[in-house]
């Protein structure tokens, strides 16, 4: 089964200073969220810098200061 599932995989590696968007929950983006459909929420935070690769599919971004 494993075979079949990697077989349509991308795997794609980001070079550092390239800019990626982050997927985030609903519950993390802000306290004002509360009470809203989340169907209409933002799902995606970005474009956000990346600083450095720490593992083979972890890399560490650029936070703003929220």
């Amino acid at each position: 089964m494993k075979k079949y599932a990697d077989h349509n995989r991308r795997f794609v590696e980001f070079i550092r200073g390239e800019l990626v968007m982050v997927k985030v929950p609903n519950s993390r983006l802000s306290k004002s969220s509360r009470g809203r459909d989340p169907r209409l929420m933002q799902k995606y935070v970005g474009p956000l810098p990346i600083i450095k690769r720490t593992r083979m599919v972890a890399y560490e971004i650029e936070l703003p200061s929220w």
